[in-house]
C-alpha cells in the first residue's frame, strides 16, 4: 500500500475524460482512505509554471530528488483505485506536504 506523502507514478486522467496519461502524483489522503484502494492524488508536472496554483518541488522538498524538475498543480486533485497506481519514486518531506495541504484548503478549497 502506498501511503500519503508518497509521490507515485499513476494513469493520471484527462479532465475530460477521454484516456489518461501516466505521470507523477502525490498523494494527499489519509491510510483511512488509501485502506479502501483507492488515493486521492494532486497531478505533479515538469511544464513548469508560475502563478497561485503551481507549487515548484524542490530537490530539499522530497527523500529523493525527481528525475525532471517538477511542480504540483494543486488544482488538479483526482481519486485513482490501486491499479492506475504503479511505483513510488520518492516521498514529500512532512514540512513541504503540510505546506501543499494549506495552499489547497485556501486556494482550491476555499
Amino acid at each position: 500500500m502506498f501511503k500519503q506523502k508518497d509521490i507515485v507514478l499513476v494513469d493520471f486522467p484527462f479532465t475530460d475524460l477521454s484516456g489518461a496519461k501516466l505521470r507523477p502524483a502525490l498523494i494527499l489522503s489519509s491510510d483511512l482512505v488509501n485502506k479502501k484502494n483507492e488515493y486521492v492524488c494532486a497531478q505533479i508536472t515538469s511544464q513548469m509554471q508560475h502563478g497561485g496554483l503551481f507549487i515548484e518541488i524542490k530537490d530539499t522538498d522530497v527523500v529523493k530528488p525527481m528525475k525532471l524538475k517538477s511542480g504540483i498543480r494543486i488544482h488538479k486533485i483526482f481519486t485513482a483505485q490501486k491499479s492506475l497506481v504503479y511505483s513510488k519514486l520518492t516521498e514529500m518531506k512532512s514540512a513541504t506536504f503540510k505546506n501543499v495541504i494549506a495552499e489547497i484548503n485556501l486556494k482550491v478549497l476555499s
